[in-house]
């Protein structure tokens, strides 16, 4: 499901530049293209502290790159993606995340670097750290 879903993101911006920086939308309105998905399992994480989702928004730009929002009701991760992480991504490959953001209702509350290493089965796993070390584990299905 998730690499259909992220399929179709590269096609929706395959015509666009390819060395594009990532972007990071603030509002699903931003995106170009966007679909969403509503996991049976969301868990994400962060330096022992764990959070759930309950949709998944994925959306591409412009400007050929994409984020992934993990969300619940009050809260979203934003892993934010560049043109050649989602083309790995949707090529079955592993595919890495340097950086994440998080966003309380409307607004980017925070933003950092991080090095993840992610893969997509039937759903989505990550593991990694933050830029201070903190261990990051998000697993979707």
């Amino acid at each position: 499901m998730f690499k259909r879903m992220i399929t179709s993101l590269v096609a929706s911006v395959g015509l666009f530049s390819l060395n594009a920086p990532p972007v990071l939308a603030e509002r699903a309105v931003d995106f170009i293209y966007s679909k969403t998905l509503y996991p049976s399992t969301c868990n994400i994480v962060i330096a022992g502290e764990t959070y759930r989702c309950t949709s998944t928004v994925m959306g591409a730009f412009d400007n050929a790159s994409a984020n992934i929002k993990l969300c619940s009701s009050r809260y979203c991760l934003i892993l934010i993606l560049s043109y050649p992480q989602l083309v790995n991504a949707s090529d079955g490959e592993n595919f890495s995340v340097r950086q994440l953001a998080w966003q309380k209702g409307k607004y980017i509350t925070d933003q950092w670097d991080v090095s993840l290493t992610c893969g997509l089965r039937s759903g989505m796993g990550c593991i990694g750290k933050s830029e201070d070390g903190s261990p990051i584990a998000i697993y979707v299905e």
